[in-house]
């Protein structure tokens, strides 16, 4: 959920270390300066949200090769130093978690990283906090791309809270906490647990985390309080969404420059405050704008998946489609949200055709989908709902 980068005057860096070619077994860490990227390889000995104390392979003569290297810029603390750390050898358990999760298998991953805890943990000292970190990262993933049942997210949500919340409990300074923290709260917002997320955002916004960390935050904070608008009525709702768009606005200007993918995040939190407010034009507006501009492919193929679903409920199935289209041609990469659109763009196409008795451009979409995904939950519930064969692509 978490991305890393950065930029560091070259000089600055000189002037402690001295590059090294990265090597299998060992542990290496990763810079970006103003021109070219720095690896260095050795050994990491402490790993803190506020720097990393790192072991060079390798040292200029006469100097130490055990450097303390601050996570944010000395020169501007807005920007990340480090842009990649990484330990080796990888335990084989904690490996296979890596590779199940590269492969958008995160359950298969989760049950890898918290094995991994359980029986590498002893001879791996750093495995502790960065299994409980990636199984949270895993189980949240699970429960948001994978599982559609509101009963399935919601204990897969309780999995990631509870490993967010070991990282906090176990590892108090360590590198990944702040991030946990952020983590345990969008946990919190999709189980409903408003306060004690509010809260939580709250201290970190607070506190002396890395500056992109607190940005994150307000992010979250303002997407807590559309999620919580949803659970209100009449006034107290309307108050909510209009706190929660002042907010998302606020840090959208802050963010636009510094860090597009969360200024487009806190986009589509506004779009969602709106559409809950019952302004559909605004909404869609802002849905087309992060589903076209938006960095972050996931997000692009969400937004126009929320603008498509907005138009259909409103009975604009040609606007609709177009937009559940985008989907399936540029977004096939994001199974999630591509089945979701192929299923969308099927009922929109046998509605905006509707004076084709055979429904052939519904029934070619029904098909694809079929195809692609012959045992998603998607599919099931079309041929269910439809109650006929979709044939083949």
């Amino acid at each position: 959920m978490r991305d890393r980068t950065v930029r560091l005057a070259a000089a600055a860096v000189a002037l402690f270390f001295l590059a090294t070619k990265s090597v299998l077994l060992a542990d290496s860490i990763e810079l970006q300066g103003d021109d070219q990227t720095l690896q260095y390889s050795g050994k990491i000995l402490e790993e803190k949200y506020s720097a990393i104390k790192f072991q060079l392979d390798t040292a200029p003569p006469g100097t130490d090769p055990i450097k303390l290297i601050p996570v944010a810029s000395p020169k501007d603390p807005k920007k990340k130093l480090i842009t990649k750390l990484e330990h080796r050898p990888l335990p084989t358990i904690y490996g296979e978690g890596e590779s199940k999760f590269r492969a958008r298998q995160y359950a298969e991953a989760y049950e890898r990283y918290t094995t991994s805890y359980a029986n590498e943990k002893k001879d791996y000292p750093w495995v502790g906090a960065w299994c409980c970190y990636q199984a949270g990262e895993a189980a949240f993933r699970e429960a948001k791309y994978n599982r559609e049942e509101e009963q399935d997210k919601q204990q897969w949500y309780a999995k990631a809270a509870e490993q967010y919340g070991k990282v906090i409990a176990e590892a108090a300074d360590h590198y990944l906490m702040p991030d946990g923290k952020v983590g345990l709260a969008m946990c919190q917002m999709r189980l409903s647990q408003y306060a004690q997320a509010g809260q939580g955002l709250a201290a970190v916004i607070k506190s002396d985390y890395p500056y992109w960390v607190k940005q994150e935050a307000r992010v979250t904070s303002g997407r807590v309080k559309v999620e919580e608008a949803g659970s209100l009525k009449g006034e107290a709702a309307r108050a909510k969404y209009d706190e929660a768009i002042a907010e998302l606005e606020a840090v959208k200007k802050e963010l636009m420059d510094f860090t597009p993918d969360l200024a487009y995040q806190a986009m589509i939190g506004e779009a969602y405050a709106y559409q809950g407010k019952g302004d559909l034009d605004k909404a869609e507006n802002v849905f087309e704008v992060v589903g076209l501009q938006a960095p972050d492919d996931e997000l692009r193929a969400e937004a126009l998946n929320s603008r498509g679903l907005s138009l259909r409920k409103r009975g604009q199935p040609r606007e609709a489609l177009f937009s559940f289209l985008r989907v399936v041609l540029l977004h096939f990469d994001i199974p999630s949200e591509h089945q979701k659109a192929l299923y969308n763009a099927a009922y929109a196409a046998k509605e905006y055709y509707k004076e084709d008795k055979e429904m052939k451009r519904a029934l070619e979409l029904a098909g694809t989908l079929k195809t692609r995904y012959p045992n998603g939950y998607w599919t099931k519930r079309l041929i269910r709902e439809w109650n006929i064969k979709t044939g083949g692509e």
